[in-house]
């Protein structure tokens, strides 16, 4: 573009030179993609395989994103996790592992696990969560995570969640490394998304990669059933508030904290509507109760005061 000389005419146009620019790849053959984010992604090449790694907050309907990360304790954070493969075979996703920080250092403290053990949810087993997973899946390279909204008792409102996962070939059996668990509590059973839940036992104890006996079923497996190499995710920050009296549901949580959910649900402020009927239907009979004897009561003076005279005027006199 000419620049300006101080007169008030220009007697030079502006040119267009056309730029190339190059730049080597890495040896890793990792391609590094900056992507928006409210909707983190990770993108692996492994192979002849692009695999494309997402972590998204859905609504209520899992059918749109959600464009707010406030929460509510209280409320559920509806997380999509999924994965877009530009090859032949379709794969199966897994959340492997997340952890939720308070800032973006995953191994900053305080932290907290909310799936481990290869694949195991292990907040739905917390003594005041309703976190699970959603099943069946929708389809394989999806996996919808229902978080029970929770917060940690000290520091920022605000938390980070890193998770991390990968695929196999939908073609293999799930089994111990490989699975997407959660605690059914009515049931007080491991559960599995899909398979039998027997591959979800180790959830209780972690050990779900050791062991002979694990260790002889990935003998026998094919070689689709072992897992790609996966990514790693991070979604937020995602601000969690303290629930108010207008926002609490009826399955809220009960009192008392553990890293699950935080805090201690409030209690509710004022008389329900059910409670508020039961009394108003109370007072209402009771009046009503003391209306009757007041006209009972009159009803029965001016008889006897008619009789009284009725005798009075009848009586003959000396």
């Amino acid at each position: 573009m000419p620049r300006l000389t101080g007169s008030a005419i220009l007697r030079s146009s502006k040119a267009i030179v056309r730029i190339e620019c190059s730049y080597p790849r890495k040896d890793n053959g990792v391609c590094q993609v900056d992507w928006p984010t409210l909707a983190p992604y990770s993108s692996l090449l492994t192979g002849e395989r692009f695999l494309l790694y997402s972590l998204r907050q859905m609504n209520d309907n899992w059918d749109t994103e959600r464009a707010s990360s406030l929460y509510y304790l209280g409320e559920f954070m509806h997380i999509e996790a999924a994965v877009v493969s530009l090859g032949p075979a379709p794969l199966r996703l897994y959340v492997d592992s997340c952890i939720a920080t308070l800032t973006p250092d995953k191994g900053s403290t305080p932290r907290y696990p909310l799936i481990d053990y290869n694949g195991c949810l292990v907040d739905s087993k917390a003594g005041n969560s309703r976190s699970s997973l959603v099943f069946p899946r929708i389809h394989p390279d999806k996996l919808q995570i229902k978080l029970d909204a929770f917060r940690f008792p000290v520091g920022s409102i605000s938390i980070f969640i890193t998770c991390r996962l990968k695929v196999a070939e939908t073609g293999g059996l799930p089994n111990p490394a490989n699975k997407a668990c959660f605690f059914q509590k009515p049931a007080n059973v491991w559960t599995s998304v899909e398979g039998s839940n027997g591959i979800c036992s180790c959830c209780n104890h972690g050990n779900c990669r050791g062991g002979r006996r694990w260790r002889r079923a990935a003998v026998s497996q094919s070689p689709g059933d072992h897992a790609r190499a996966g990514g790693e995710i991070q979604m937020g920050p995602l601000e969690i508030l303290a629930a108010d009296a207008g926002r609490l549901t009826p399955s809220a949580r009960t009192q008392g904290w553990n890293p699950s959910n935080g805090q201690g649900r409030p209690e509710q402020d004022g008389v329900d509507l059910r409670t508020m009927l039961i009394l108003m239907g109370v007072v209402g009979a009771v009046a009503l109760l003391l209306s009757g004897l007041l006209v009972g009561g009159a009803v029965i003076c001016g008889a006897l005061t008619i009789f009284n005279l009725y005798n009075r005027l009848a009586r003959p006199s000396i």
